[in-house]
C-alpha cells in the first residue's frame, strides 16, 4: 500500500501481561525500576509463575498447552534460561507424542445440506446476521449492501480502490502469453461463426469481462455485428475504450461498459438480447470466485436469448491431495514453519513464492466438479470424493485446475503441466487443510468437496490431524519462500564459521545478534557454529513466535534468545548482554537490496549493541544494472502499446528477468557498492553511470541485482545468469577481465566490473538449494590476513567443508552447456525501475544514467531533456496546482490514505473488533461482490499486519509496512 508506519505515533495501552509487570515494577523501557525489594520480589515471582505454570502441564502431559506458557513467559522476559529449557522440553515432548500417535485432533465439520438454494441478504439485514465465520454461506451479500452499509462500506470502497490500481498490470500477463490468448482468440472465433453460419443471423455479443478489449475486439473483427465489453475495473475500463478506439472499433460497434455485470440492465447498457456471452476473463485459479456464475446468470436470465451460447461452455475442476513442507534447511529442523502453512482462502501455486517450497503430489487427480455454463447452477452442493494415495506423506494440502472447453475444438487447461505447455498467466490453486495428516502407500482418505456457487472448498470431515495449522493472516508468506533457499543458508552457514573462528581467536567469545531474524534459522546456524550466545529480534510477533518454536526444535534455547523488538531500539542489559554483541547477521534484503531499511537498522545496531570491531555478515554488496525495453506493442493481432502507461511505477518492482518479456539494450555495469562492515562503510554517493549499448531498442526501465559479499571469501548473488547472451538479437560475449584480475586481491573489495563469470575471481555460479554462492577458488594466505590468524578460506578453515565445497562446484559450462545459462528459482528475484524518460538507443553509443541513494531505494534517472516522457498510469499524474483542481484519480487514492488514517485511529483506542472480522466477512463474499481475491488476499494481509505492528509498544522509523507484507515475488 505504500504506507509509512509513522515514528512518533502514541501507542495504546499495554496487554494485560505488561500491564501486570508495570504494576510489580517493570517499565517497559529500558531496565527494570523497582522502588522497593518487594517490587522486585514481585517481578520475578511473575516471571517465575510461567515456569511453574508450563512445568505444571507438562506433568500432566498437556504439552501444548505448555508450550503456550513457556512462550507467553519468553514475552515477558527473553533472556530467562529456565524458561527457554522449558520451551525446549514442551516441544521435544510433543514432538514424541505426535511420533507415538498421541496428540491428534479430531476435528468433525459440518456442511450445509446439498442443493440448497443461493440467496441473498436483503438490503436492509443488520450487519450482525451477515457476519459468519462460515467462509461458504449461503446467504449472500449483494454489492448494494456492501458499498452502504456504514458498518463495512469503507472497507469495501477500500479494498476496490486498491484492486482497480492493481489489475491493469496484472491484465498485462495475460496480454504478453500468447499461449492463452491464442486459445481463447481460437474459442470466440469459433463461436463467432457457428452463431452466423447461414449468414442469417447477426452476431451480438456481451463480454463480460472486457480487459484490454481484445477478445470484443476479435468478436468484431470475425463478424460479430455489435459488441457490449463490461469491466467492473476502472482503469481497465478506461484502457479498453482506449485500445478499441485505436484499432478502428468506434461506438457504432463496440460499447464500453463500466459496471459489474450482474448491474447490466437491457436497453440502458445493453441495446438488444445478445446471442454469444463472453466470460472467459472472468475466471481466476479458483474458477468461481470472480463472480463467473452470478455473472452468467444474470445475463441468460435478462439479457440473453433462449438459444446463446456461453463461452467458456463448461468447466471441469480435478482435485489432487499434495504435500507443501519445509522440512530440514541446511541440516536445521524447520518444521514448525509448516504449521504457519495458512491463508484465508486458496493460494495461486504457479506464482513463485506463495508456497514457498516444492508441492509434492501424493494422490492421482478425481474429478470434483463439472459446471455447464450454458445452465449454471444456483444450488450449493458436496461431495465427497475417495482419494488413493501412492505414497507417504504429510497431506497438508490441496491442489485443484480445471479444464475448460472453449467452443468447438477450443480447450484450455489450467493443470499442473499447463506451466510447461507456455501457460503463464494461470496455473493450479492450492488450498491447505487445517493441519497435516499422517498417510501411507495404498491409503484412502475422503475428501469433502463443497461450492456454493462463488467460491469452493475441499476438507477432510474427521481428519486424525498429526499436527494442526495456525491460523494467522498476519504472519508474511514470504518467509515461507525464504526457507526453501537452502543454498543461501548453507553459504551463510560457512561465512559465519569463519567469522565466529576469527572472533573466538581475537575476543574469546562470540556474541552474537540475528537482525531481522524471521524464522530463526541464522540464530540457529550462529550457535551451531561457535556463537556463545545468540540474540535473535524481530519485529514482528509472529516471525518471533515462530523463532522460539524453531529454537527450541534444534535444541540451542540455551544460547539463543528471542526478542520481539524492533532492531532500532534494542538495548543493553535489556534486550542483549551489557557488553553488547561481537558479530551481527542479517538477511534483510528484498530484490532491490535495500527495500528492507537494512543499512538504517544495522546503524542503530552498531550505535545501541555493538561492541567496536564487531563484524558484520554480510560484509559489503555491489549493486550491477542494465537497461531493458520493456513494452508490450501488440496482443492477439491488435495494439495493445496504450496498456503500457501501467507499467510505470516510482517504486521498484520485483520481477523474474528470466519470466518477464524484455529486450536487453545495454551491457551490465556496476551501479553502486555498500558496505556493511570495516572501516569503508558509509552512504553512497550519486554516481552517473555510462551504459554501453549493444542493441537498437527504446530503453524505458532499469533492471538491476546485487552480488551479497558475506566475507571475503562468498558471494550470494540474484543476478540472471546469461543475461549478456540475451543482449538484443545477437550473442554478446563477456569482454576479457583487467590486468590483476586474474587472481583475488589481498584486501577484499568488490569486484569492479560484472564480467558474466569473471575467469580467476569465482568458479562459475554454482546452483545450491533455490540460490547462487560464489566463492575464491585460490587459498588466502596468513599474509592476507588482516588478523594475522590462520588462512581464511574455508578449505583451510575445514577440511571437510572444502570437500563439500569442492563436490557442490558447477559443471564445466562446455560439457553442460545448460549450466550456465539456466536460472534456478530464488525468492529475491530482479528489482526494475521504470524510468520517467524513454530514450531510443542505438549499438555503439552510451547513455548515461544517474543513480542516487534514497534511505530504502536506489533511484535510476535519465539527464533532464533526455528522451520523451512516458505516459503514467491516471492516479500518477497531478493537475494543477490547488485542491480544486486536483486529479481525481488521485483523489481516489488520496481517499485510502486517509481511510487508512483513521484505521490507525482506532487500532490506537482498542476499542473496535479487529479489522479481520470485517476482512473475512468481504472474502466471503468475494464472488457476489465480483471482487478479486488474490488482490483481496493481500490486501487482508496488509491491514492485519498494519493493525498488529501498530499495537507494538514502540518501533522505529525503519520499521516499514512493506518489510514484512512484501511477496516473494509480485502477484500478477
Amino acid at each position: 500500500m505504500g504506507v509509512q508506519i509513522p515514528s512518533n505515533m502514541p501507542h495504546p495501552e499495554h496487554s494485560r501481561d505488561v500491564a501486570v509487570k508495570a504494576e510489580s515494577g517493570w517499565a517497559g523501557d529500558g531496565e527494570p525500576t523497582f522502588e522497593n525489594e518487594e517490587q522486585e520480589l514481585a517481578s520475578d515471582a511473575y516471571i517465575r509463575s510461567f515456569a511453574r505454570e508450563g512445568r505444571a502441564l507438562l506433568g500432566l502431559g498437556r504439552s501444548r498447552e505448555a508450550v503456550t506458557a513457556f512462550e507467553a513467559g519468553l514475552r515477558a522476559d527473553p533472556l530467562d534460561p529456565g524458561l527457554r529449557a522449558g520451551l525446549q522440553s514442551a516441544q521435544q515432548r510433543l514432538a514424541e507424542e505426535a511420533l507415538a500417535g498421541g496428540g491428534q485432533v479430531l476435528k468433525a465439520l459440518t456442511y450445509p445440506e446439498p442443493k440448497q438454494r443461493i440467496a441473498y441478504h436483503p438490503a436492509s439485514a443488520p450487519l450482525h446476521r451477515i457476519k459468519t465465520d462460515d467462509m461458504l454461506p449461503l446467504r449472500l451479500l449483494t454489492p448494494f449492501q456492501a458499498e452502504n452499509d456504514h458498518a463495512i462500506k469503507d472497507t469495501v470502497n477500500y479494498v476496490t480502490v486498491q484492486t482497480d490500481i492493481r489489475m491493469p498490470r496484472r491484465h498485462i500477463k495475460l496480454l504478453e502469453d500468447s499461449y492463452c490468448l491464442s486459445r481463447l482468440q481460437a474459442g470466440v472465433r469459433s463461436a463467432v461463426e457457428a452463431i452466423s453460419a447461414g449468414g442469417e443471423r447477426d452476431v451480438r455479443v456481451i463480454d463480460l469481462a472486457a480487459g484490454a478489449g481484445v477478445l470484443a475486439a476479435t468478436a468484431l473483427a470475425a463478424g460479430a455485428r455489435h459488441v457490449t465489453a463490461v469491466e467492473r475495473w476502472l482503469y481497465l475500463a478506461l484502457t479498453a475504450k482506449e485500445i478499441l478506439d485505436a484499432n478502428g472499433f468506434h461506438e457504432d460497434r463496440v460499447r464500453v461498459v463500466y459496471k459489474r455485470p450482474t448491474d447490466l440492465q437491457l436497453v440502458k447498457d445493453v441495446p438488444v438480447c445478445a446471442n454469444l456471452i463472453l466470460a472467459p476473463l472472468l475466471l481466476d485459479e479458483g474458477l468461481l470466485s470472480s463472480g463467473l456464475i452470478p455473472s452468467v446468470q444474470h445475463v441468460l436470465s435478462t439479457l440473453a436469448t433462449a438459444d446463446a451460447l456461453v463461452l467458456p461452455a463448461s468447466a471441469t475442476v480435478w482435485v489432487q491431495a499434495v504435500e507443501v513442507a519445509t522440512g530440514r534447511v541446511a541440516g536445521l529442523n524447520m518444521q514448525a514453519a509448516d504449521a504457519r502453512r495458512w491463508a484465508p482462502a486458496y493460494l495461486a501455486e504457479g506464482r513463485r513464492g506463495e508456497a514457498g517450497a516444492a508441492v509434492r503430489a501424493l494422490s492421482r487427480p478425481r474429478e470434483a466438479w463439472h459446471f455447464d455454463l450454458a445452465a449454471p447452477p444456483t444450488h450449493t452442493a458436496a461431495q465427497t470424493l475417495d482419494l488413493e494415495f501412492e505414497g507417504p506423506g504429510r497431506w497438508n494440502a490441496v491442489r485443484f485446475w480445471f479444464d475448460l472447453r472453449l467452443h468447438g475444438d477450443a480447450t484450455l487447461s489450467t493443470g499442473p503441466d499447463a506451466a510447461a505447455a507456455g501457460l503463464r498467466c494461470l496455473g493450479p490453486g492450492l488450498q491447505y487443510l487445517q493441519g497435516a495428516i499422517e498417510v501411507l502407500q495404498g491409503d484412502t482418505h475422503p475428501l469433502l468437496a463443497t461450492h456454493n456457487t462463488v467460491r469452493m472448498r475441499f476438507d477432510v470431515e474427521d481428519a486424525a490431524y498429526a499436527a494442526t495449522a495456525r491460523r494467522d493472516a498476519a504472519f508474511p508468506p514470504r518467509h515461507l519462500a525464504m526457507l526453501a533457499d537452502g543454498g543461501k543458508y548453507e553459504a551463510y552457514a560457512r561465512a559465519l564459521r569463519r567469522a565466529a573462528a576469527r572472533l573466538a581467536a581475537r575476543d574469546g567469545e562470540v556474541h552474537a545478534l540475528d537482525a531481522g531474524t524471521g524464522a530463526g534459522a541464522l540464530a540457529i546456524l550462529a550457535a551451531k557454529v561457535g556463537a556463545t550466545s545468540v540474540v535473535a529480534v524481530d519485529l514482528h510477533e509472529p516471525l518471533a513466535d515462530l523463532a522460539r518454536q524453531t529454537v527450541a526444535a534444534n535444541c540451542v534455547s540455551d544460547r539463543v534468545s528471542v526478542v520481539h523488538r524492533d532492531i532500532a531500539c534494542l538495548q543493553r542489559g535489556r534486550d542483549v548482554r551489557a557488553l553488547g554483541v561481537n558479530l551481527v547477521v542479517a538477511d534483510l534484503f528484498d530484490a532491490g537490496l535495500l527495500g528492507d531499511g537494512v543499512q538504517y537498522l544495522l546503524d542503530m545496531a552498531r550505535k545501541r549493541v555493538m561492541q567496536p570491531g564487531a563484524i558484520t555478515v554480510p560484509a559489503a554488496a555491489t549493486v550491477y544494472c542494465i537497461g531493458i525495453e520493456a513494452c508490450i506493442a501488440s496482443a492477439g493481432g491488435f495494439d495493445v502499446s496504450l496498456i503500457n502507461k501501467y507499467r510505470w511505477d516510482d517504486a521498484p518492482q520485483n520481477i523474474r528477468l528470466s519470466d518477464f518479456p524484455h529486450r536487453v539494450l545495454t551491457r551490465p555495469a556496476k551501479a553502486a557498492e555498500f558496505f556493511f562492515d570495516g572501516e569503508k562503510r558509509g552512504r553512497v554517493r550519486d554516481t552517473m553511470l555510462k551504459l554501453e549499448v549493444v542493441a537498437p531498442g527504446n530503453m524505458n526501465a532499469i533492471v538491476y541485482w546485487f552480488d551479497l559479499h558475506l566475507d571475503d571469501v562468498e558471494t550470494l548473488s540474484n543476478a540472471p545468469p546469461g543475461v549478456l547472451d540475451k543482449a538484443g538479437s545477437e550473442s554478446v560475449q563477456p569482454t576479457e577481465p583487467r590486468s590483476g584480475e586474474d587472481q583475488p586481491p589481498s584486501d577484499f573489495e568488490p569486484a569492479p566490473t560484472f564480467q558474466g563469470r569473471r575467469p580467476g575471481w569465482i568458479y562459475g555460479t554454482a546452483k545450491m538449494g533455490t540460490g547462487y554462492y560464489r566463492e575464491r577458488d585460490s587459498v588466502a594466505t596468513t599474509e592476507e590476513r588482516d588478523d594475522g590468524g590462520a588462512a581464511s578460506s574455508s578449505q583451510a578453515a575445514d577440511p571437510a567443508e572444502s570437500r563439500a565445497c569442492a563436490e557442490a562446484a558447477p559443471k564445466d559450462a562446455a560439457a553442460d552447456p545448460e549450466a550456465s545459462a539456466a536460472e534456478p528459482p530464488h525468492y529475491w528475484g530482479q528489482a526494475m525501475q521504470t524510468l520517467d524518460f524513454c530514450v531510443a538507443v542505438r549499438p555503439g553509443k552510451t547513455v548515461s544514467v544517474v543513480v542516487r541513494r534514497e534511505p530504502s531505494r536506489l533511484n535510476f534517472a535519465l539527464r533532464q531533456g533526455v528522451g520523451e516522457e512516458v505516459a503514467r498510469p491516471p492516479w500518477k499524474e497531478q493537475w494543477g496546482g490547488g485542491a480544486s483542481v486536483e486529479n481525481p484519480h488521485v483523489q481516489r487514492v488520496h481517499y485510502c490514505e486517509l481511510l487508512v488514517r483513521d484505521f490507525l485511529m482506532r487500532v490506537k483506542s482498542r476499542r473496535f473488533p479487529p479489522i479481520e472480522e470485517d476482512m473475512r466477512m468481504v472474502l466471503a463474499h468475494c464472488g457476489s461482490l465480483i471482487l478479486d481475491t488474490a488482490a483481496l488476499q493481500q490486501v487482508y494481509h496488509e491491514l492485519v499486519v498494519l493493525e498488529k505492528i501498530n499495537q507494538t509498544p514502540e518501533f522505529s522509523p525503519g520499521a516499514t509496512l512493506e518489510a514484512i507484507t512484501r511477496p516473494a515475488l509480485e502477484l500478477g
